[in-house]
């Protein structure tokens, strides 16, 4: 008569062999049994990212890199598969789907120059003509900010600002973004607006904005804006309005000041301008009631000054000696 207990417990012997044997093979060879799980059984972003954290050396990262980067489809994954992985067979349509995502003229020139074909653009029935032309652009104004020397300034928000040597005078060559409370604002009061082009301020919040910035900023007078302004216009137009000077400051401009069309807010007529128009504040009074400002038309192409009341908001520059 056969052993009943015996019998029963052969399938327990072997499954628990079989149990060793995976555990023996496993700690003999972590990376492949290590990616065969994450592959095979979770298969999740967050399993890739565990094993790319665990196994930085693995023969198998650039799979687990790519799944992770496909899975979780962020642009920046993309740009960093195509930067770990330089000659991987998927490396072109990592760069083209972070183009893609982004809409960055800087990511459509280093995918352009990564891939001058642009063979998986075309294969979607993109106009790499366009692209090329967008690259280049990029590329201009790349050569053109670097050979103008700017500084850095950070204010006590964390906003980082870049400066510049004019003369005898350091100006801001961005919009200043600092926070006076009751005196600041972003236009149609969405920060989105701030991000981009700094705050609106009344007159005294822009003093008030400028000595926030650190030792030795104030705002500019406007004998400082109007000396600015004959370095590139020498007739000196800003009473009827210059082109010239509205080229020069104008983002894209060879002064480097970067002026850009923050609008402006008046009582009467709400916020208007922005992408357009700009008004910087000057720190001379015109009268008891208004101050003389700076104005930038788009339309017109054309720059002078002007006087506002000081319940206005404008954008503001500060400079220091």
């Amino acid at each position: 008569m056969p052993n009943i207990d015996n019998a029963l417990k052969r399938p327990l012997v072997v499954l628990l062999c079989i149990l060793l044997g995976l555990i023996i093979l496993i700690g003999s060879f972590p990376n492949q049994s290590q990616w065969f799980i994450a592959r095979t059984l979770v298969n999740s972003a967050e399993g890739y990212d565990n094993y790319i954290q665990n196994y930085p050396n693995s023969p198998y990262l650039d799979q687990a890199s790519w799944r992770r980067a496909r899975l979780k489809n962020d642009p920046v994954l993309y740009l960093d598969f195509a930067a770990d992985f330089p000659k991987h067979p998927q490396r072109e349509l990592a760069l083209w789907t972070a183009a893609k995502k982004l809409r960055d003229p800087a990511v459509y020139a280093e995918y352009l120059k990564q891939f001058p074909e642009g063979s998986q653009a075309k294969a979607e029935g993109f106009n790499v003509n366009r692209l090329r032309i967008s690259a280049t652009v990029y590329n201009n104004e790349q050569k053109r900010l670097a050979g103008l020397n700017y500084g850095k300034v950070v204010d006590s928000e964390g906003h980082t600002y870049r400066s510049i040597q004019i003369g005898k005078l350091t100006w801001l060559a961005d919009n200043l973004n600092l926070n006076v409370d009751g005196a600041s604002s972003c236009f149609l009061n969405h920060e989105a607006y701030c991000d981009r082009f700094g705050k609106l301020y009344n007159w005294l919040g822009a003093q008030d904005a400028c000595a926030k910035l650190g030792e030795g900023w104030r705002l500019p007078s406007l004998e400082e804006w109007e000396a600015l302004c004959l370095n590139y216009d020498p007739a000196g137009n800003l009473d009827k309005g210059s082109s010239k000077v509205f080229q020069a400051l104008l983002k894209g401009g060879k002064s480097g000041l970067e002026a850009r069309g923050g609008g402006y807010f008046t009582p009467e007529g709400g916020f208007i301008g922005v992408y357009f128009d700009a008004a910087y504040w000057t720190s001379s009074p015109a009268n008891g009631l208004e101050s003389y400002e700076i104005v930038f038309l788009g339309r017109e192409k054309r720059t002078f000054k002007a006087i506002a009341e000081r319940a206005y908001a404008l954008s503001c520059r500060c400079v220091r000696n």
